[in-house]
């Protein structure tokens, strides 16, 4: 089951973050691995693969995110007192663009692995919702490709080798061929409908699978009862929101490579995406040498329905704002609303910390009624609401 999470703060996707610097900046490093095989445990946050790691005897936490290149915060470089090695042009899942600084990190650990000398961007996850994930950086492609990687979701671990037959793929139940950009972010070719597409294998992407906006197109082709319409801003990305279009989620047929996925939820974003939505339904290996990726079913997958309460709000000038809703629906509440309090929690009084904790617990928390209280120009207004299904 997808679920649009009560007020869930939209799609937080940390993608492709397009460096202008060299490609050789990205193939920089190498890393030392004494064992045949070695297990990185894992917390897993919305869909979200995080992990703990030592740089310079320091623990940090980072996020494991095959859509970015590795990352940095800025807090992190300071503490450090790394020297910055080039500056660069950076974009964001929004496709917003910022001039960031680079550095070589001289070693990371990652439980009894240690990579030496990896490139890394730095940035400042300033944005609040981001903020609340309460991480230090990004374990990106660039220093992933230099392994075979088998991501177990369901027993929160992440499995690395330098041998790929210790993974014993051929058991596998499928694979799919991938390319990859210069920071070795895999791409695998699709098709949804008669367009094809190139999806980005994000793990760093809570959602499901999302496909660029082509909202008359979609529209077109989906079965109506299969189709719903979103306005506003519906996502945000490392440098904030995107900007307010009319968007949709629809179920439909999805080839990735030449393997088809029948009734899967589909959302219109700013690139085109495989997430953790997604992921979590399989144990996969991720393989830059013969650039594959092999999938084993879980025997958990649920059928996909999208449900939920039809609106979405994210902070702006430090105020819970209704920034994007399900149009055609019984949902009353306005883009623009401020929400006031939700279920008893009064967002007024709400301090970071306390929003973060609230948020966090949101992620994961199932719901089928809300009281909302939100203030609409000058008017404050209440609304009992019930979850809905807006695609079964």
């Amino acid at each position: 089951m997808n679920k649009e999470k009560l007020l869930i703060i939209l799609l937080i996707a940390f993608i492709d973050l397009g460096c202008n610097s060299s490609k050789a900046f990205y193939n920089l490093g190498e890393v030392v691995m004494d064992s045949e095989m070695e297990i990185i445990n894992i917390t897993m946050i919305g869909n979200r693969p995080f992990c703990k790691v030592i740089l310079l005897d320091k623990t940090y936490n980072f996020l494991i995110d095959t859509g970015a290149p590795t990352a940095i915060s800025e807090h992190v470089f300071n503490a450090l007192n790394l020297k910055i090695s080039h500056e660069g042009s950076m974009s964001d899942s929004q496709k917003n663009k910022r001039t960031e600084k680079f550095v070589v990190l001289p070693e990371l650990k990652l439980d009894n692995l240690v990579f030496k000398n990896i490139g890394s961007s730095i940035l400042n996850f300033d944005v609040p919702e981001i903020k609340c994930l309460g991480f230090d950086g990004i374990i990106g492609s660039n220093l992933m490709a230099k392994l075979f990687w088998k991501f177990d979701y369901t027993n929160n671990k992440i499995i690395v080798t330098k041998n790929l037959d210790n993974f014993k793929v051929n058991d596998f139940d499928f694979s799919v061929r991938f390319k990859h950009k210069k920071q070795k972010t895999p791409l695998v070719k699709g098709k949804v409908g008669n367009k094809k597409i190139s999806f980005m294998l994000d793990t760093g992407y809570f959602g499901n699978i999302s496909v660029l906006n082509n909202y008359d197109y979609c529209k077109a082709s989906s079965a109506e009862d299969k189709f719903i319409t979103k306005s506003g801003s519906t996502s945000i990305g490392i440098y904030g929101g995107g900007s307010e279009k009319k968007a949709f989620t629809m179920k439909t047929n999805l080839y990735l490579d030449k393997q088809l996925f029948e009734n899967e939820l589909i959302e219109s974003e700013s690139y085109s995406l495989i997430g953790g939505e997604f992921l979590r339904d399989y144990e996969f290996v991720v393989d830059w040498v013969n650039l594959k990726i092999y999938f084993k079913r879980n025997d958990n997958i649920k059928i996909r329905n999208l449900k939920g309460f039809g609106f979405f709000y994210r902070f702006k000038n430090g105020k819970p704002i209704v920034s994007s809703k399900i149009e055609s629906k019984e949902v009353p509440i306005n883009l623009g609303d401020e929400i006031l309090e939700i279920n008893q929690i009064n967002f007024t009084t709400l301090d970071s910390f306390d929003f973060c904790k609230y948020y966090l617990k949101e992620i994961i928390k199932e719901e089928s009624e809300m009281y909302i209280t939100v203030k609409r120009l000058n008017d404050t207004l209440k609304f009992n609401l019930k979850e809905q299904e807006f695609i079964k």
